[in-house]
């Protein structure tokens, strides 16, 4: 479903113009690149598990917490996709790192309680997560679904992480595992996808 002009996904971004209005996704790095006055918050999801989360920013003369900003982004997304197929959403996954921080496991625990928490403040009942690199398998393999028959494999490698081997997302009946090669089937159609 077309969220944004046209495109399926938004992009974490939000611009607080100085009068008060608030854009999220590409809107809000047009206004922020054309130079018009305000704020432009991007990579919303790295406050999450540090404690900046609790903290405030200021937004022209008003201060408002991270966790506020997140929950507008989440928000404003949710009621887009909600017009789109004309109906309440109240079950909703996430996309998350495969690590919110590195090397810190209780950190990182805190960061996916605290965006459950927030998804649960704005409306959805529901709330689970998947793993980026597996989504971005996900949504490549639905996009050469058209082209191809029903039985491929697409490779996600996490960039910048090491693995000791590739999430792996069978567009068949397979569940998700983790495999150190993977051939493809049917019309060839395997491809490694870095998010």
């Amino acid at each position: 479903m077309a969220l944004e002009a046209g495109q399926t996904t938004i992009p974490s971004a939000i611009f607080y113009e100085v009068d008060g209005a608030v854009l999220i996704g590409r809107k809000a790095i047009e206004a922020y690149v054309d130079g018009a006055p305000g704020r432009l918050m991007r990579s919303l999801k790295s406050v999450l598990g540090t404690s900046l989360i609790d903290e405030t920013t200021r937004l022209g003369r008003e201060r408002t917490s991270f966790r506020d900003v997140i929950a507008y982004y989440l928000g404003a997304v949710k009621r887009r996709a909600e017009q789109a197929i004309d109906r309440e959403l109240r079950d909703v996954v996430h996309g998350r790192p495969v690590h919110f921080v590195d090397n810190a496991p209780d950190a990182d625990r805190k960061a996916e309680q605290t965006l459950r928490q927030i998804a649960r403040e704005i409306g959805f009942d529901d709330v689970t997560f998947q793993f980026e690199p597996i989504a971005a398998a996900f949504e490549y393999e639905r996009q050469i679904s058209r082209s191809c028959g029903s039985a491929r494999s697409v490779t996600a490698r996490p960039t910048g992480q090491p693995i000791s081997s590739p999430m792996t997302a069978c567009a068949s009946a397979a569940p998700i595992s983790t495999a150190s090669s993977v051939s493809a089937s049917s019309c060839r159609c395997s491809a490694s996808v870095a998010p």
